[in-house]
Order: C-alpha cells, then structure tokens, then sequence
C-alpha cells in the first residue's frame, strides 16, 4: 500500500466516524425538536450535525485528493515502490494524529456551541470553568489545524532538527 492510500484510508474512516457521530446527533437533535418549544433553536442544533454528515460524505468520495493535499504527499500511481519513506510515514502520522484531535474537537465543539446557546439569556454568565473549557477547546483547535494545514512545514522542521540543518 502506498503512503496516498494510507492516508485516504484515514480520510475514510474519519469520514466513517463523523458520520456515525452526526446522524446520532440528528437523530437526538430531531427529539428535542419534536418537544422543544423554540423550534428555531431546535433547528440550529440539526443544522450542525447535518454539516457534519456534509463534510463526511464529501471526505468520503474525495480521500485521495485530500489526503494528498494536506500531507503533501505525491500521487505515484504507476510506480511499484511500495515502501515509505521516513518523511512520508512522519507526514502520514502527523495526519493521523490531526484527525484523531479533529475528531474529539467536534464532539467538544457540539457541546460548547450548544452551552452557550443555553445560558445566553442568564445574567451570571459563564463560569471560569466554563471559559476554561471553551479555551481549551480553542487551543486543541488551533493545535488540530496546525498538525493538519502546517504538515509539510513540521516534517521539514523536524528534518532540520534531525540533520542539523
């Protein structure tokens, strides 16, 4: 198996996974619809879900092509190589890592948006625990996007640090 297809297949199965996650959060987000009465509150909490079922479905029938953009590894079709280079298996675990947080980002993102949308009306606030969470969940963030957008750029720095230079 070529590093493309390892990659794609990590792309695969988050797209698995994020759709699984996403149609239990219709699923329960259609409940609260059924007995809520603020039915507009109650559709903003199916329309993320449906967002993630969306971007699941489109991760699914493009793996290849995003895997290759973001890891940055070249599509070698026709060759019959098969062994990964070190820069090629760091890049494909700085992927996998990536989707991993990305994965626990989303679940923690539902939670928060939803949070928030719950005390906007109460005259406390949030509590510092609260801000705390929201912050982490901000820097776990952050964090993600790097290991996902900046791969190339790690796998470069850690060579530099490898090679001396």
């Amino acid at each position: 198996m070529k590093p493309i297809h390892v990659a794609a297949t990590i792309v695969r199965l988050f797209s698995i996974c994020l759709a699984l996650y996403s149609s239990i959060l219709i699923l329960n987000s259609w409940m609260f619809y059924i007995g809520s009465d603020m039915p507009i509150f109650s559709l903003f909490n199916m329309a993320v879900p449906a967002a993630f079922l969306i971007i699941a479905v489109i991760l699914w029938n493009f793996p290849i092509s995003i895997s290759r953009k973001i890891t940055g590894l070249p599509q070698k079709l026709d060759e019959e190589d098969l062994s990964f280079k070190s820069n090629e298996f760091l890049s494909i675990c700085l992927f996998s890592l990536g989707v991993y947080f990305l994965y626990s980002i989303v679940g923690e993102a539902v939670y928060w948006i939803n949070f928030v949308k719950e005390y906007e009306g109460v005259q406390e606030g949030l509590r510092i625990e609260q801000k705390a969470g929201i912050w982490s969940l901000a820097a776990k963030s952050l964090f993600t996007f790097v290991l996902l957008i900046g791969n190339r750029q790690i796998v470069k720095l850690f060579n530099k640090l490898r090679y001396g230079g």
